[in-house]
């Protein structure tokens, strides 16, 4: 269940009710923890939805009852800085939840960095869906560049393996700045189709074009070429 964005002026007391019982009732069915955690959670969910904003500030004039501003934030704040509470576990729960009926549209992942503050590189693997990036694994580094390393994000492709069904098609997508040889050698092993883009001008070592000729080897129409010492 992707649910699309609503505007904050058609946002009515409504819209958040229904939303409220639906994806209340879908988390009371997949969660066992602790209910007061589960309706935090719950307010957050439709916070950001209705909202379509991360602050904090905002989330908090969409949940119900009649606490003050702070009190809301305090408690929202609780519950994201809880260390007995796996935030990639319990987004794992929704995640799969969403996809338990996909079955045969291929799914399109994209690859990419965002920086924070100059200071901090969020890497990202995306579900491409209706043209808007779900999130499907992600970390954040203490890094003053977007220009990151494979093992830097190596361990995202085992959190994707296990959140995508296993019997559709995927395409991997990526742009110049993760030309890697160690990244197409995981993107053959997990058997997904890849398009990396690369810059006019790529000097490639042997066993990297060796590589992209197994690739290209499935078309009759595109071969990788080497011309050396040009």
């Amino acid at each position: 269940m992707f649910v699309d964005k609503i505007k904050p002026e058609v946002a009515n007391i409504k819209n958040v009710s229904v939303l409220h019982h639906t994806i209340g009732r879908a988390l009371m069915q997949q969660f066992s923890h602790d209910p007061r955690n589960i309706a935090t959670f719950l307010a957050m969910l439709v916070s950001l939805i209705v909202s379509t904003s991360v602050r904090l500030s905002e989330w908090i004039q969409a949940m119900p009852g009649d606490t003050k501003a702070k009190s809301r934030i305090r408690r929202l704040t609780r519950w994201l800085n809880n260390s007995s509470i796996d935030h990639h576990a319990w987004y794992a729960t929704i995640f799969l939840y969403a996809m338990r009926e996909w079955t045969q549209m291929p799914i399109f992942l994209a690859l990419d960095t965002s920086m924070v503050y100059d200071k901090f590189c969020c890497i990202r693997i995306s579900m491409i869906y209706m043209n808007r990036a779900i999130p499907v694994a992600w970390c954040v580094l203490e890094h003053n560049s977007s220009s990151v390393k494979y093992k830097q994000y190596a361990h995202l492709f085992d959190h994707v393996e296990a959140l995508l069904p296993g019997n559709v098609e995927i395409f991997f997508l990526a742009d110049r700045g993760f030309v890697c040889k160690a990244l197409m050698h995981r993107l053959q092993q997990l058997g997904w189709t890849w398009r990396i883009r690369v810059k006019k001008t790529k000097n490639c070592r042997p066993e990297m074009v060796l590589l992209l000729n197994q690739r290209l080897s499935h078309s009759h129409q595109a071969k990788c070429l080497c011309f050396p010492e040009v």
